[in-house]
């Protein structure tokens, strides 16, 4: 996100830590993860032709890995002649 120079000072002014974590963030080149929609996630996939996920061991919380095993299970079983 561009800041006009006004912007840039009252970040700085008001959010300094933040300010502070957004330089750190990108000398490091620190990537960042977010949840999305399965509409979203098609769109992206769509676009970009890529789609990037967590590796579960790094998650705090399996109960989504595993809601979506069940879910991708439940519907190959179904789809079997």
């Amino acid at each position: 996100m561009l800041l006009t120079s006004d912007e840039q000072k009252l970040w700085e002014i008001f959010r300094p830590y933040a300010r502070e974590q957004e330089l750190l963030a990108k000398s490091e080149n620190f990537r960042f993860a977010h949840y999305t929609s399965a509409e979203s996630a098609i769109k992206i996939l769509h676009q970009s032709k890529r789609l990037w996920l967590r590796k579960a061991n790094c998650m705090k919380d399996f109960s989504e890995v595993e809601q979506g095993l069940d879910d991708i299970l439940e519907t190959y079983n179904h789809s079997k002649p």
